[in-house]
């Protein structure tokens, strides 16, 4: 066999076996033990689970009405989270069902003429020394938002779960898999955001043409996002150390990966 074919078929069989892996990590994910996870309370009368869903159908947030943007108050109810149960696990690792968003902060994308409305260049991620960026990349590095905290500051995703930026986190859908950090915040009363590169990797690519660095992505500039039922797991208090523009993509790759399969022999349903 020539080395010019031996390189192809090497090149084939690398997103065989990432389907398989990432097929194989989803049923594990589907048989998790939630009896071994308790509800992530936001104050002392409502779980996170309860407020989304509270978002959802009344568009309020803990009783309170939403934000205006525009001058036109915002809703739920037009793009629903789509929230199942926010959990966590005894060791702190945190699950969510949601709908998935898209995040094109920090791209080529967010900072063009053909920008949303809501696109911005920087993010809330930023790299420390010897990176040769300073924010975030969404089309290039896979990642998931998590909410800032509420205008009074009483009721905080990040402080209840332990979520910060840089964690380690896995987004699934069906039997695919992206794997990245939290790399960027969202409204308080949104959950269920991830990039444009982890969209892509969830089978559901965002630029409206065939340019890259993508210049436009499609929905009239604003992406598509997934209606519902992506899984969402991170890991609190993850963040690998040295984190650059330049080596990011694998570094989450493999450590939100290693994460994942302890995370998941520890907790797998029968398991001690």
């Amino acid at each position: 066999m020539s080395k010019l074919v031996s390189v192809l078929l090497a090149s084939l069989m690398v997103p065989l076996v990432h389907a398989e892996e990432c097929a194989d990590l989803a049923q594990r994910v589907a048989q998790l033990d939630f009896s071994k996870a308790a509800d992530v309370r936001a104050n002392d009368r409502a779980t996170f689970t309860a407020l989304y869903k509270e978002c959802d159908t009344r568009n309020t947030f803990d009783g309170k009405p939403l934000p205006a943007f525009n001058r036109r108050p915002l809703k739920c109810s037009t793009d629903p989270n789509r929230v199942g149960s926010v959990v966590q696990f005894a060791d702190k690792t945190v699950a969510f069902k949601a709908k998935a968003a898209v995040d094109a902060d920090g791209s080529p994308a967010a900072c063009g003429p053909q920008k949303s409305a809501t696109d911005q260049c920087q993010t809330w991620f930023t790299y420390g020394a010897g990176s040769t960026r300073r924010f975030i990349d969404a089309e290039q590095v896979p990642f998931v938002v998590v909410p800032v905290d509420a205008p009074s500051g009483s009721i905080s995703f990040m402080k209840s779960t332990g979520i910060g930026k840089g964690d380690l986190a896995v987004a699934i859908r069906g039997n695919q898999c992206a794997f990245g950090v939290v790399g960027d915040a969202g409204p308080y009363f949104r959950l269920g955001e991830a990039s444009v590169a982890a969209h892509a990797e969830l089978g559901n690519p965002q630029c409206a043409g065939p340019e890259r660095p993508c210049k436009r992505l499609r929905g009239g500039g604003g992406g598509v996002g997934i209606g519902s039922s992506v899984t969402y797991i991170i890991f609190p208090h993850s963040r690998p150390e040295s984190l650059t523009a330049e080596n990011i993509v694998q570094v989450a790759k493999e450590g939100a990966k290693e994460r994942l399969e302890q995370f998941l022999a520890g907790n797998a349903a029968g398991s001690q």
